[in-house]
């Protein structure tokens, strides 16, 4: 049985980011591809999350990259996905402190190591999909 997709506004979609701590940074290596679970928080509209210098995750920044957020349960029919478009950067050290002034949660690294670049996505596109009717109004 096939379930009708419903658009999210803009403003939906970041009520269901702010009630998620884990996404998917996506970007390009030279593989291809690549998408990488992590712990996040939001600045306003700005996706925070913190790396390694020798990651991939690393190596992207300055590029064109996304992340994805998803609560699927296809079982019943419904679920909600949002992909975020833009660009990533590096927030420099002395920066930190004043972001967390804009920052209601504080991102914890998933994987073990030293996590202590600071990445700034900054959205240019925000789009989300809303599989069956009640996803919404029952988990956000």
């Amino acid at each position: 049985m096939q379930h009708p997709l419903q658009t999210l506004t803009a403003e939906e979609c970041w009520t269901f980011l702010r009630s998620r701590q884990v996404g998917r940074f996506v970007y390009a290596d030279a593989d291809g591809p690549m998408a990488v679970p992590v712990n996040f928080a939001l600045a306003e509209q700005t996706i925070i999350f913190r790396t390694a210098r020798e990651s991939g995750a690393h190596r992207a920044l300055m590029h064109p990259s996304a992340f994805q957020v998803d609560d699927l349960h296809p079982e019943q029919g419904r679920g909600l996905s949002v992909l975020v478009r833009g660009r990533t950067r590096e927030v420099p050290h002395e920066q930190v402190p004043e972001l967390f002034t804009h920052m209601e949660d504080f991102p914890r690294p998933l994987a073990e190591g030293i996590h202590n670049i600071w990445v700034a996505l900054t959205p240019s596109q925000v789009t989300g999909r809303r599989l069956g009717s009640s996803f919404i109004a029952a988990r956000c």
